[in-house]
């Protein structure tokens, strides 16, 4: 099997389907969501704010994906998402999300769709999204983030058989990986070989060769919950997310500012 395809066959990517989006009018770069491609589209109110096709689809199905769930009531998307966040437009410096969506108990989701460098949202972007919510009086809870992401560069694995792993990395980063001095090996930060862990060329996620990765997710799962070994308080701001120095069991990772509202990922081709 091609290292692509095994990628595939652990974090089963969604296709986005061509139809979800469509040019504003003639001769505009802009995109708009076809509302006629599913009902459950009829929830979500504003449009990709990505004037490039492809960024504007991830867009445009994570809103899908948000209001598929049948606890939502709506999504807000792109400039609406923003102006519900700061009441206004947003200013140089500040962190929005592409879409929020808004559960029947009055809480909120929030989401943001990625290439494959996905730490910005969960360094910066949720924490201050989360952070301006819930200062407003009355503000919402937020229940909870999904990223939308495309598939990862290279992951690791223990292979079939948990009960004798046998950690490799796949895909187009393992030749660059050193084998003799490989930091799945290291005792004193295991890992759980239940688990698929991810790697790509973010700096953050993967800062260098002797570096552990420390963020993973089940295989063969639609929209699993993202797991870190990094020991993250739920109250400890933005950036928390890369704070290395402490490494712990494997557990669900959160938001920070919120009580433990946990993170999905979808992955796209």
């Amino acid at each position: 099997m091609a290292q692509e395809d095994m990628i595939s066959s652990l974090l089963i990517p969604e296709n986005i389907p061509s139809s979800l989006i469509t040019e504003k009018a003639s001769g505009t770069t802009h995109f708009a969501i076809d509302k006629d491609y599913n009902a459950n589209l009829k929830k979500v109110e504003g449009n990709p704010e990505s004037e490039v096709a492809s960024s504007a689809a991830r867009e445009a199905y994570l809103a899908f994906i948000m209001a598929q769930n049948r606890d939502v009531d709506k999504v807000f998307l792109g400039k609406k998402a923003v102006n519900y966040v700061y009441n206004r437009a947003k200013r140089d410096g500040e962190k929005d999300v592409d879409a929020i969506g808004f559960l029947a108990n009055g809480s909120v989701l929030l989401g943001d769709a990625k290439g494959q460098h996905f730490s910005h949202a969960l360094g910066a972007q949720f924490p201050q999204v989360a952070s301006v919510l819930q200062s407003k009086p009355k503000g919402p809870r937020v229940a909870g983030g999904i990223i939308l992401a495309k598939l990862p560069e290279t992951v690791a694995y223990g292979g079939p058989d948990p009960s004798k792993p046998n950690w490799k990395y796949v895909g187009s980063l393992a030749k660059n990986l050193a084998y003799d001095t490989d930091p799945l090996n290291d005792p004193d930060r295991p890992r759980d070989p239940k688990k698929v862990y991810l790697l790509c060329a973010d700096s953050k996620l993967h800062p260098d060769p002797s570096a552990p990765p420390g963020f993973a997710v089940e295989p063969y799962r639609r929209f699993p919950t993202l797991e870190t070994h990094f020991y993250i308080p739920h109250f400890a701001g933005a950036g928390a997310h890369f704070q290395r120095a402490s490494w712990s069991s494997l557990h669900p990772c959160t938001i920070p500012f919120t009580r433990a509202a946990k993170i999905r990922v979808a992955f796209v081709r």
